[in-house]
């Protein structure tokens, strides 16, 4: 009788084996930082015996997906002189809106925005002056927008 009791009580016990293992799953999205600039045909045909006032010349387009501050910078080769040679005339530019010191260039922090791109309007001003009092020639610059994430 004894021998039956333990097989009773053996065969009543249940005995549980279990096992796990984990999969750890990551996906990684890389830092997209992109600014572009879309020049009207007007940023390349300035009419300089003619003063100008907020003159549209061209459409800047940020876009960033990082979840941090980054910042945009607006610099002038020529410190924001159009130049012929060691002939100079003088600018100013507005982005977004806002003055831009061409002079030593003006760097804006922009909060993220990390599903859409954002535009802003780069406008020039400038005062003329008669072609009789400029050498004839082109006055070039070059404006750099850089932008940069923090």
């Amino acid at each position: 009788m004894k021998k039956l009791l333990t097989l009773a009580l053996l065969s009543s016990m249940t005995f549980a084996v279990t096992d796990s293992a984990t999969l750890n799953l990551q996906g990684t999205v890389g830092a997209v930082v992109d600014i572009s600039v879309a020049a009207l045909s007007d940023a390349t045909n300035l009419d300089l015996t003619q003063s100008q006032s907020n003159k549209k010349v061209a459409t800047v387009t940020e876009q960033t997906n990082t979840t941090t501050n980054f910042t945009v910078t607006v610099s002038s080769a020529n410190g924001g002189k159009l130049k012929n040679g060691s002939r100079e005339f003088s600018y100013s530019l507005a982005y977004g809106g806002q003055g831009v010191n061409l002079a030593t260039g003006t760097t804006y922090t922009r909060n993220p925005d990390p599903l859409n791109a954002n535009s802003y309007d780069v406008n020039i001003s400038y005062t003329g002056q008669a072609a009789a009092s400029m050498a004839a020639g082109d006055y070039t610059d070059v404006v750099t927008f850089e932008i940069a994430a923090n």
